[in-house]
C-alpha cells in the first residue's frame, strides 16, 4: 500500500512528463502485456503516457515501469522521488490527515428523458460519432468544424441540431444509431422513449 500519496503523484507525473521512441513503446507496451490483459487496450496505447494511464487502472507498480524505462533509456535522470512502500497487515495505515474531496463516483442521471438520451449517447458513443453525425445528415463542414472539440461535446451539439432541426428526430435517431453500427444504444435510446411516453 502506498503511504505517501504526494510522493505517488509526483513520481506518477514524471512518468506522464517522459517520453520514449515507439520501438521503446513496442517493448515496455511487451512487458506490461499480461497486466494489461486486453488486446484492444493493448492497441489503443500510442503514448507512454497511455501506458502509465492503464498501469493505474490496472493497479500495477510504476515503480516497475520506471526501471523499464532506465533500462531502455540510461540518459533518463533517475533521481525521481520513488513512493515508499508500506508494508500492511490487516488494514489501511494513514500516515497524515487526508481531506478527500466529495466526488460522486457515477455522474448524476438527469430526469429529463432527452437530457438522459443526450447523457447516454455523448458518454457512449466514442469514435463512432462521426458516422451518427453523417446517418442525421450533419454537413460534412460541421463535422469538421465539431471535430476539434471533445467527443461528448460534438456530440451534444449534433444531437441538439438534429432535434431542432427534424421532426421526426426520434426515429431518425434511433435509426441512425443503427446506421452507425451502434444497435446497443439504439435499443437503449429506444427503452427510453417507451418509458418515458415520448414515442
Amino acid at each position: 500500500m502506498i503511504a505517501n500519496r504526494n510522493n505517488f503523484a509526483n513520481f506518477a507525473e514524471s512518468i506522464n512528463n517522459d517520453f520514449c521512441t515507439i520501438r521503446q513503446l513496442d517493448f515496455l507496451k511487451q512487458c506490461f502485456k499480461d497486466d494489461i490483459d486486453s488486446n484492444r487496450t493493448f492497441s489503443r496505447i500510442h503514448t507512454l503516457q497511455e501506458l502509465r494511464n492503464i498501469l493505474i487502472k490496472r493497479d500495477c507498480d510504476l515503480q516497475l515501469l520506471a526501471h523499464k524505462l532506465n533500462q531502455i533509456r540510461p540518459d533518463r535522470p533517475s533521481n525521481i522521488v520513488q513512493p515508499e512502500q508500506v508494508p500492511v497487515q490487516n488494514g489501511y495505515i494513514r500516515r497524515e490527515p487526508v481531506n478527500v474531496p466529495d466526488i460522486p463516483a457515477f455522474p448524476s442521471v438527469p430526469t429529463d428523458p432527452i437530457e438522459r438520451i443526450d447523457q447516454l449517447i455523448s458518454l457512449e458513443i466514442g469514435h463512432k460519432w462521426k458516422d451518427l453525425a453523417r446517418a442525421l445528415l450533419i454537413p460534412e463542414g460541421q463535422i469538421d468544424e465539431l471535430n476539434r472539440i471533445p467527443i461528448d461535446e460534438a456530440t451534444r451539439r449534433v444531437l441538439r441540431y438534429h432535434r431542432n432541426r427534424e421532426p421526426m428526430w426520434k426515429t431518425s435517431l434511433v435509426r441512425g444509431l443503427q446506421i452507425a453500427r451502434r444497435g446497443d444504444l439504439s435499443l437503449q435510446v429506444q427503452t427510453i422513449l417507451e418509458r418515458s411516453n415520448l414515442i
